[in-house]
This record gives structure tokens, sequence and C-alpha cells, in this order.
């Protein structure tokens, strides 16, 4: 019988769809590419044609189900649709031919193990050789020219907005939009030296998933978007490092969604790594993005999208709602799967930033991201807009030590230790911050012109090493709530005797 398939219409962000079952292949199904006239006349008409007979529809209840006819001499559309409004049912045909006449996009998709190809309505393929040349499950036999392909696909069910409502309240916001310079955001070239880190970790993190956590417009990709949108901003947010001891470090790696019996904790306990890194906001199973919250002064505002004018309105309106009924929070991040926009409140005035990347479809890094680590700077660093002040704060008791005495205490406190040093006063957290602490190890700077290589020096060593942070791959946990990863020495650098110790 071969394999199964499926074939629709998609007009106005719904589906119309049948079935097709056995013998799916695109060599059995020549006439549905036929279908599309090559004329750009008649091709017009027989669209207006299609489109009225699709708004006449009845829809066919899914628990019956609709067989697109064997006979290709019959009229296929007479048999009937079921008509879906959401294109999650594309995940779920992973083994399935999909074939789609999509007027929205004015392309014909073909889709096999959820990967899709669209050809341009009024650019299809020859007839010789055919659909069967061009897709076949072992492999085509010809390659597609790409004048008859375009990524230019908008997949997003219908949102439901009233867009003249919409635009009506965005523009009684009077709103002003603020360039990320403006902001005070930092370029690629001044990052701060834990900023520089955070960098390097976003980088492969946000590489991977790019291949891992799919498109937004598939509701079944959302929890995996959450706890990515989790773990950017844990990475992004950390410009006051904060590494736990080794044995908390593997605990959240390892054990975080299960119990873990005292004696597996004393186990894990004794294995030396002192190199971890690991930002972490709390345990992602507790801190779910279902609803805003609020983190490093922010309001943290999950979307579906912000890459489309309506739905950005609308978010920007919402979050600026929640804002002028804060009594604390000012700033606002909205984010979605691949772009952030910024909102603030300031008097009666609201300012927003244009949506930016953060990250694209590659899995690269983009400006986008430079916004938000300013935004989730610690407090008492920087101020978060243009408008505003540093929060007010108790006068720091004058140091009576000199900077470097402070310094050197840093350098060598344990981690309890350092802590605590960081809440004494402002001038030690801004030695912590301008040099921060990654295990035993201290971060003295990138090296310019080197890809993620730093200089840093070991607490037991007076001289510096060059080392490349390198990001753990955790085989079979791909969604850990953190980040690990461990330095390793460049050249020369050779770690001191008696630094294999524990953390502690």
């Amino acid at each position: 019988m071969g394999i199964d398939g499926h074939f629709a219409y998609r007009y106005k962000r719904k589906y119309y769809i049948q079935d097709i079952k056995g013998s799916a292949e695109p060599e059995c199904h020549e006439d549905l590419a036929r279908r599309v006239p090559r004329d750009a006349g008649k091709r017009e008409a027989w669209i207006q044609e299609k489109i009225k007979m699709l708004e006449q529809v009845v829809p066919v209840p899914s628990n019956e189900g609709v067989c697109h006819p064997w006979d290709k001499n019959l009229d296929g559309d007479s048999a009937g649709f079921e008509v879906l409004d959401s294109p999650d049912w594309l995940r779920e045909c992973e083994g399935d031919w999909v074939y789609v006449i999509d007027f929205d996009n004015y392309v014909f998709s073909i889709g096999f193990k959820r990967s899709y190809t669209h050809i341009k309505l009024d650019n299809m393929l020859p007839d010789d050789p055919g659909l069967g040349g061009y897709f076949d499950e072992e492999g085509a036999e010809f390659e597609i020219p790409d004048e008859h392909l375009t990524m230019d696909v908008d997949l997003w069910p219908d949102t439901g907005l009233d867009a003249t409502e919409v635009r009506q309240k965005y523009n009684d916001l009077q709103a002003v939009i603020v360039s990320p310079s403006e902001w005070g955001a930092p370029t690629w070239e001044t990052l701060s030296i834990s900023q520089q880190l955070s960098v390097c970790v976003l980088e492969p993190f946000v590489y991977n998933s790019a291949y891992t956590v799919g498109p937004a417009y598939f509701s079944r990709n959302w929890d995996n978007i959450e706890k990515f949108y989790y773990r950017v901003i844990s990475i992004a947010a950390p410009s006051d490092i904060v590494c736990p001891p080794q044995a908390e470090a593997y605990h959240a790696l390892y054990f975080s969604r299960k119990s873990v019996t005292p004696e597996e904790y004393r186990k894990n306990r004794e294995k030396p790594d002192r190199r971890w890194f690991s930002p972490m906001l709390e345990d992602a199973l507790r801190w779910h993005l279902l609803r805003p919250l609020r983190f490093r002064g922010c309001l943290i505002a999950p979307c579906s999208r912000l890459d489309e004018p309506v739905s950005l309105m609308h978010e920007v309106e919402r979050v600026a709602e929640i804002l002028r009924k804060s009594t604390h929070t000012r700033v606002g991040i909205l984010i979605s799967r691949w772009k952030i926009v910024a909102v603030a409140i300031h008097g009666s005035k609201v300012y927003h930033s244009p949506a930016l990347d953060f990250n694209n479809c590659d899995g690269e890094l983009c400006d986008g991201i430079l916004l938000m680590m300013h935004l989730l700077s610690p407090l008492f660093t920087t101020p978060k807009t243009p408008w505003s002040d540093l929060p007010p704060h108790k006068p720091s008791t004058p140091m009576r030590l000199p900077l470097e005495i402070i310094e050197y205490i840093i350098h060598l406190a344990d981690f309890e230790t350092y802590l605590n040093l960081r809440s004494l006063s402002r001038t030690i957290r801004d030695l912590c911050l301008a040099r921060p602490q990654v295990g035993k190890y201290t971060i003295l700077g990138k090296i310019p012109g080197r890809d993620n290589v730093f200089k840093v020096r070991h607490r037991n060593s007076s001289s510096s090493m060059d080392a490349t942070f390198t990001q753990l791959d955790i085989e079979g946990h791909p969604y850990v709530p953190c980040v690990g990863g461990i330095w390793v020495m460049i050249g020369d650098g050779e770690e001191p005797e008696g630094s294999d110790s524990d953390w502690e």
C-alpha cells in the first residue's frame, strides 16, 4: 500500500484537509502539482474559483475523516474537507507525505518527515521530470533550481486580534520608539568581562537550540520555547557571575528531575570539578513563563510572536498597562522565539525599542542580546533607561584598605566568603563585577582577536594563563536547568599543584 499522506488547501490561515490512504509518494500524485495552471491569467482565475469553493465548504467532523479519491478523473474537492485552524497537524505527519496548495503564501508545499519545501505557485516545477524526479524518500534524482523555491512563508494561525482595535489602543499610547543605543545598550566591543563570558556560553547554546526548540507557530513547541527563554535570560543576566560549589552544580545538572538519596549526593560531592560555570535563576520546573514575572528590576513578558505589526502593538500595549499599575517596575522585556522588545514607562510617556533579533534561524546571536544584557544588569551598576537614575542606596562606609589588598582577599576567598564579601560594600561588588570569579579562577579579561579565549588566574597562582571556556555536552540531558562548562588551558598554561581539590 505504500506510505499514507495528506492533501490540503490553505486559505485565510485555515487548512482544508483530505487524507491519502497508501501510495502517497510524489510519483503517484503528479496531478496535485498539475492542478496549478502555468498561465498567469488562467492561474488567477483558477485560484479565485478554488477560494469561492473553500468559502462554501461545510467541514466534515474530524472523527470521520475525508479520503482523497483515487480516481484522477473525479473531482477531488467534491469529497469534502476536514477544516483545522492550527498548523499543528503538520507536525503530526512525521512519516507521511503532505501536499498543501497555500493561497495565503502563494506556494505549493511538499513535506516529508517534518521537512517542507515551498514551491512558488507562479513558478511551478516543470512536468518533466515531475514531482517524482525532485522528491523521493531515498533521495531525489534531480535538485530543484532555486528560482522555483521560497522561504518567505507565514504559517502562523489566526491570532484572533481585532487589528483596528489594537492599532487604536497602540496609537492612544503615543509611544516613542527608541533605538538600542539610546537605551544605553553596549556594543559587541564594549561588553564587560562577565558579559563576554555570557556570550561565550550563549553562542553554542543558541546554536544547538536552533535545531531542537522548533518554531513557535506549533503550539506543541511552546514548552520547549519557555525553557529556551529561561536559559537565555539566566545566562544573559549574571553580569555578576555566581558559581555554586561543584556538588551543587552537579546536583542541579543531573538530578533536577528526580530525587537524590544522601548516598548519591555524597558520592557526587566527592567528584572534583572546580571549573563549572552554572548560571541559574532557580529550578526550571518551578520557573515557568506562563505569566509575566519580575527579574533584575524588569518585567519579563513572554510573547508568541513579535515579528508582525499587530501582534507587536498588542504586546506593547499589554505590558505598558501592567507597568503603569506597578508601584516598582518601570521596564519590561517582551521576548519571543527570535526577538525582544524593551518597553519603559516614564511619567505618562511610553517608550519601546524596535523588535530586535536576539537569535536567528541559523542559531547565531544578534544585536538584541546586547539590549537584553543591558536591561538585566545587576542593581546599582547602570541605569536601565536614559530617563532613570540608579536606584537609591545607602552610601558605603569608606574603605580603609587599599584596593590591591581587597582584590587579594577576594581572590583567596572560598565560595561562601565570596558571596558574603559582595554584600559588604559597593566597592567590593564593583571589584567582583570587574574581575568575576568562576570556581577557583579569576577572569582577568578577554584576549582581543581570539575567539572565546580569556586571561585567567588560579587562586593558588600569581601568574595568569590563557584559557578557553568549553560548554559541557551532557548526553541524554538535552533540557537541563542550567548550562555547565569547564576552562581548558591553552599553550603552556598549567594548573598549579593542589588545584584538584573541590570547590570548597
